[in-house]
């Protein structure tokens, strides 16, 4: 190779060399496109199994937080605890609570508004029942209020 190269003229010499530099260039440009490339594909690649993921996982959540509901409604004494500790992190104080196949009594002193409402949704959700009435008393100088729900395939009024 090199007697070759020595044999051309200072003028091919030069001419040859900037052959080989602009094949040299031509491959790199072409490996740097390729990895482009590949690492597009692989960045799309990686945004759809990341959808994939996040919709398996959000429809096993689902599952797994109806089959909880279902598991908590055939159960009085976990749907009691769990009216209870509802009540504990709205920072209201349940008075009694009554339970059977087709409604839902709750009793409790309501603190303010926006509390008592996400104490009824959350009982609500947690139990399977629609809200059906919502009565506000006074007894004993202090105001309670008892929800009635009932399931909701046997509820008689909007909510």
């Amino acid at each position: 190779m090199l007697n070759f190269l020595n044999q051309r003229s200072q003028r091919e010499q030069k001419l040859l060399l900037v052959a080989v530099v602009l094949i040299l260039c031509l491959l790199v440009m072409s490996f740097v496109s390729t990895l482009i490339a590949k690492n597009s594909t692989a960045s799309t690649k990686y945004q759809n199994a990341k959808n994939d993921y996040e919709y398996v996982k959000a429809g096993a959540m689902h599952l797994m937080s109806s089959t909880k509901i279902t598991e908590i409604k055939n159960n009085q004494a976990t749907l009691e605890l769990g009216i209870q500790d509802i009540a504990t992190v709205d920072g209201l104080t349940v008075k009694n609570i009554t339970v059977n196949e087709t409604y839902l009594n709750v009793a409790f002193v309501p603190d303010n508004l926006s509390k008592t409402k996400r104490f009824l949704e959350d009982v609500s959700r947690l139990s399977g029942f629609a809200i059906d009435t919502l009565e506000l008393q006074t007894e004993n100088g202090q105001q309670l209020a008892t929800a009635t729900y009932k399931n909701k395939n046997q509820s008689t009024k909007a909510e």
